[in-house]
């Protein structure tokens, strides 16, 4: 329909006309809806172009248009170009709406995000401060949308006071560890204590992986250098292959501390140190390993815990449609231990919750469970529970920016709706990490499907103190015993265990009774949750 008439108004209309460019730029949402985001960008390029040549300086379409343009830019990682569309969008806003008018909020929002994923701290907190006047004016403190901005003024904070990076590839040898002070890290870990950051960077024999080791006694920083890229990320499975080549090079700079802290990139998002094989055992036994989304989170200031749980589970993600050609999913199926789950954890809460402190439960399902509810459900909670599939683009995404291709799955997923819309039922990286989170002790991702170091570290900008990813998926019995000893530590009455300890002890319980009952550990029944508990 949309090609027809584009082809009618080509043939009908003057090559400035404007409805030729509103033609252009409804043809460019359709395509970028089905995944071809640089034809997308095409399109509405020509829209703008069309359109800055016919209409007045101020018109608001013309702003719509640049606002689409900025977006598919920003998507396939064009932030330069992204972030003038989106300013020359909002100077044509300004001329067509007196300050304060509600339709500028929207642009402001995501003018804001493109400056702070770009780092640019002062334009960010700017925009995020007139998005959430506006919306504060037209909608309320209180409304979801203005929890929107008012995450994004509060990530600002955040970015400030170095919370993590998105992880990157590194296009020379690292020197050491990334952006923080070594003596401080020490000083955070304490002894017996060791931090473990890997960089993926480009080498003269093509990419390749580097360790760096911390001990906290001693404060002694080792640089250790690893197999090509190739190499590492051809092994498939956790065997001993993988502990040959990334574990076993760096255990002399270990020394005996037996905490580790572990900074994943690439591939090793998805390894689980501790399920991996040592001579008969598991590194689990000689280790309690707890993931970071950079060293950086030791040192971060996080604010007090909040009140009350989050449980979102039993997600109304749409009719799953299977022939979907587009390069974003939309097959999600209902997770079957949904309700299950988010009654065990309910229980859990009430029963041995933390004392008068546990406070309220909310329970977040079927269309409830969408980007707005979820925004606004966070907000001061101490535990976020997320029994939902994790959101990973396919390969014909590979153009999107990192921060666009992981995330969540949200209610309505399977309707096909693009990026550029309110709810397009993802919440990528970007948008978690926007989030209100700051008060939350905890936050678990009980389901597989994103990058877990993605996510991880989108939690731990957004403010969250302690977080659980899952690596893969297991069945419905081995995730409810593994969720039920967990749960029975950290929220014990009287002795209340850190997560990542808490962890640890439930995945011992369950490696010991794996060999007493079946002859064989199964990491595959324990080891797919990791903790990224910085102490």
């Amino acid at each position: 329909f949309y090609t027809r008439s584009l082809a009618i108004y080509t043939a009908i209309s003057e090559a400035a006309d404007p409805d030729l460019g509103v033609a252009y730029g409804n043809l460019a949402s359709l395509v970028q809806k089905q995944g071809d985001y640089r034809t997308a960008t095409r399109l509405y390029e020509r829209s703008v172009e069309i359109m800055s040549f016919n209409v007045a300086a101020g018109d608001p379409d013309l702003a719509v248009e640049m606002g689409n343009l900025a977006n598919a830019l920003w998507l396939q990682g064009d932030s330069v170009r992204a972030r003038q569309y989106a300013r020359d969008a909002l100077t044509t806003l300004d001329e067509a709406y007196p300050e304060g008018h509600p339709r500028m909020s929207s642009m402001l929002s995501r003018a804001a995000q493109y400056a702070l994923e770009e780092g640019d701290l002062e334009e960010a907190a700017a925009l995020f401060g007139r998005s959430l006047s506006i919306r504060e004016a037209a909608l309320g403190p209180d409304h979801p949308i203005t929890a929107r901005s008012r995450a994004g003024v509060a990530a600002v904070e955040r970015a400030r006071r170095g919370a993590g990076a998105m992880e990157t590839t590194l296009p020379d040898p690292p020197s050491g560890l990334t952006g923080v002070d070594a003596e401080r890290v020490c000083a955070a870990m304490g002894p017996g204590a060791a931090l473990v950051e890997y960089a993926r960077y480009q080498r003269a024999d093509g990419l390749g992986y580097a360790a760096f080791v911390l001990r906290g006694e001693g404060c002694e920083l080792t640089r250790f250098e690893l197999a090509g890229a190739a190499e590492i990320e051809a092994i498939k499975g956790q065997g001993t292959q993988l502990l040959a080549k990334l574990w076993t090079p760096l255990v002399g700079g270990l020394g005996r501390s037996d905490r580790v802290y572990v900074v994943p990139t690439g591939a090793m998002s998805g390894v689980s140190f501790g399920g991996l094989p040592d001579a008969g055992a598991y590194l689990i036994e000689r280790y309690r390993f707890s993931y970071l989304g950079s060293a950086a989170d030791l040192l971060a200031d996080r604010g007090p815990a909040g009140h009350g749980a989050l449980l979102v589970g039993e997600v109304d993600y749409g009719v799953p449609e299977a022939d979907h050609t587009g390069c974003r999913p939309l097959d999600y199926p209902p997770i079957p231990s949904g309700g299950s789950e988010l009654a065990a954890v309910d229980e859990a809460w009430r029963a041995v919750g933390r004392g008068e402190d546990r406070g309220p439960v909310l329970h977040l399902t079927g269309v409830q469970a969408s980007e707005a509810g979820v925004a606004e459900a966070v907000a001061g909670r101490r535990l976020v529970h997320l029994s939902t599939h994790g959101f990973a683009a396919d390969d014909r995404c590979s153009g999107l920016d990192v921060s666009a291709r992981f995330g969540l799955v949200v209610a309505g997923a399977n309707l096909g709706r693009t990026p550029l819309e309110l709810e397009d039922g993802i919440l990528s990286v970007a948008e978690l990490r926007a989030m209100d989170l700051g008060s939350a002790a905890l936050v678990v991702v009980s389901s597989p499907g994103s990058d877990p170091q993605a996510v991880r570290q989108a939690l731990s900008a957004a403010g969250v103190h302690a977080s659980i990813t899952a690596l893969w998926g297991i069945s419905e019995m081995d995730s409810s015993r593994l969720l039920l000893e967990f749960y029975q530590r950290y929220l014990h009455k009287r002795r209340p265990l850190l997560v990542g300890e808490a962890l640890h002890r439930a995945q011992l319980k369950i490696l010991r009774r794996n060999r007493r009952k079946l002859g064989e550990g199964r990491p595959d029944s324990w080891a797919a949750w990791a903790a990224a508990d910085p102490g």
